[in-house]
C-alpha cells in the first residue's frame, strides 16, 4: 500500500489536505486509475457546490442589505412623520396624487420594489 499526500487549494483560497492511499503492487494499476479518476470528479463536484454556495450567499447578502437599507428609510420617515418635521406635502404633491387607478405613483413605486425583490428571490431559489 501506498501513500502519497498532497495539498489541494481550493477557488476560495481554503487549503485541503489530500491523502491518497494507492496500491503499491503494479498489477493493480487498473484500480489505481479508478480511484483516481472518483477522486478527481469527487473534488470537482465539491468545488462546484462551494462555488454555488458562495454565489447565494453573495445574493442573500445583496438581497438583505437592500432590504435593510429599505427599512431605515421606512422607519427614518415614519420617524420624521411622528415628530412632526418642517414637511410641506406640496413638495410631494407630484408622487402623492391618484396615478393608476387610485394608487399613487409612491405607492407603485413601492409595490414594483416589493416584486422586484421577490421576484429576484424566487428565481435565484428556482435556478437550484
Amino acid at each position: 500500500m501506498a501513500l502519497a499526500i498532497g495539498f489541494y487549494r481550493t477557488l476560495d483560497d481554503s487549503l485541503v489536505i489530500i491523502r491518497y492511499v494507492g496500491p503499491m503492487n503494479p498489477d493493480d494499476q487498473s484500480n489505481s486509475h479508478v480511484s483516481r479518476q472518483r477522486f478527481k470528479r469527487y473534488h470537482k463536484a465539491t468545488e462546484r457546490r462551494r462555488a454555488a454556495e458562495r454565489q447565494d450567499s453573495q445574493f442573500f447578502r445583496a438581497v438583505f442589505s437592500l432590504a435593510g437599507v429599505a427599512g431605515a428609510l421606512a422607519i427614518g420617515l415614519a420617524v420624521f412623520g411622528m415628530t412632526g418635521g418642517n414637511f410641506d406635502p406640496a413638495t410631494m404633491e407630484g408622487l402623492l396624487e391618484p396615478w393608476l387607478g387610485s394608487l399613487s405613483r409612491l405607492q407603485v413605486g413601492g409595490i414594483v420594489f416589493v416584486l422586484l425583490v421577490g421576484g429576484l428571490y424566487f428565481w435565484r431559489v428556482r435556478k437550484r
